[in-house]
């Protein structure tokens, strides 16, 4: 994996493309399991160069975020290599009929799912994501540029070595693909990446919100990303309107759901930074909360009037409460009604994923239909935001976009479409 041009690499990757097109969707699944066995036989390999990594990282001061998103551990790599081959198995995507039907003139239209083509993929840190989202490309019959990041440098070649040695085996072309090692150059080669258009056709962005809007303001290619901000879930009130106690024993479930989607991976977009909960269950609700977090390790910061329920808890500004202030933490804020909740998430959340616990359906229903974000769970942590976790094969990144894919972005997200019209004469104008 030598450092090359970006330009270079990518049209590289554009030629190999045009060669997988038309490879069979047999060809591409022996070829994901033979880098999955690839993989599997490199675990030693791989976490040697991880731990290489890791240990300069830390030997340059990086933060212990950075150090966490570095590092890969033996149980990743498994997860990777199982996911490789569950994306082995998936249904092909390509050629997929979607839609099909016959004008009254006769044409017969058919819309079918096409590879996109060629995917930029710029990641900061977190090496082990290369290799799940490379799977879900050659599933796809997409070929890939990796911009891989000067802070993980061994792993990625690990990584990239395998996936080589499956791709060559089972006949693939070379280039499918190219890992672009361009050192301490990472953010001035990410962004030559997305401007190029016309041979780059979708770019994939991953990694710090500042590191995704940079780049996504420099782009000429469509991006996938997801917007700034927190994630939430809501503790609804546990009286009906009636007065009815309607999840008076809930408030335990609650307590779950709100620590797993905080806890369950807390440098993930998808975490959880925020609990807001009605004031009627909050005397109740949040006692819970600091019982368990204080049990868990979990810092908490609230403002003046969470804090009545919170005395443990680092006060904040209510401003601070809403934007998520307090890295490593979970915030508590109490809201007077559902829609209040509402309205905190929709101007101050990341439109990511957002939950709210509730055993109303009514309540359900307002929430999962006014908050504006790509996924809305009732009743279940934030931490299942996730393409495997879907059902979709894999995770190969989240976007808040509301033209082409939003949220989960899977295999399918990697594919377009293509319209086939078949006629028999019909012309539209004078013979």
């Amino acid at each position: 994996m030598e450092s090359i041009d970006i330009e270079g690499a990518a049209r590289r990757a554009q030629a190999a493309a045009r060669q997988l097109a038309p490879l069979s969707g047999q060809t591409r699944r022996k070829a994901l399991y033979a880098a999955a066995d690839a993989m599997e036989k490199a675990l030693p390999a791989i976490l040697e160069a991880n731990a290489a990594d890791v240990g300069a990282a830390e030997a340059h001061g990086r933060s212990q975020e950075t150090i966490a998103r570095l590092r890969a551990e033996e149980a990743h790599v498994i997860r990777l290599v199982r996911n490789m081959r569950t994306v082995a198995d998936f249904a092909d995507p390509i050629g997929e009929s979607t839609s099909h039907w016959v004008r009254p003139n006769g044409l017969e239209i058919e819309r079918v799912r096409v590879p996109v083509g060629v995917v930029g993929v710029c990641v900061e840190e977190r090496p082990i994501s290369l290799g799940f989202i490379a799977a879900a490309c050659i599933k796809a019959a997409d070929a890939a540029v990796f911009v891989t990041d000067g802070e993980a440098p061994a792993t990625t070649r690990a990584i990239h070595a395998a996936f080589s040695q499956g791709f060559s085996e089972a006949g693939l072309p070379d280039d499918s693909l190219v890992f672009a090692d361009v050192g301490q150059a990472h953010l001035a080669q990410c962004r030559a990446l997305v401007g190029l258009d016309r041979i780059v056709d979708v770019a994939i962005l991953r990694g710090s919100q500042g590191f995704v809007r940079d780049l996504a303001e420099h782009a000429s290619v469509p991006v996938l990303l997801h917007r700034s901000g927190v994630c939430h879930v809501y503790v609804d009130r546990d009286r009906a309107d009636d007065g009815e106690r309607v999840h008076a024993n809930n408030l335990g479930m609650a307590v779950k759901i709100v620590m797993d989607s905080r806890l369950y991976e807390p440098t993930s977009c998808t975490s959880a930074a925020i609990a807001l909960v009605h004031s009627d269950a909050a005397p109740r609700f949040l006692p819970l909360l600091a019982e368990e977090a204080a049990r868990r390790g979990l810092p908490l910061f609230a403002d003046s009037e969470a804090l009545k329920f919170l005395p443990g808890a680092a006060a904040a500004a209510a401003a601070a409460i809403s934007l998520g202030a307090g890295k490593g933490a979970l915030g508590g804020g109490i809201v007077p009604s559902l829609q209040e909740a509402v309205n905190r998430i929709n101007a101050n959340g990341a439109h990511l994923c957002d939950a709210i616990v509730t055993e109303s359906k009514s309540a359900a229903k307002m929430f999962q239909t006014g908050v504006d974000s790509a996924i809305v769970f009732v009743n279940a942590a934030t931490a299942f935001a996730d393409g495997g976790q879907f059902g979709m094969g894999a995770l190969v990144g989240i976007s808040t976009g509301k033209l082409g894919p939003r949220g989960e972005i899977g295999i399918e997200g990697l594919t377009s479409l293509k319209y086939l019209v078949r006629g028999n004469g019909q012309i539209r104008g004078r013979a």
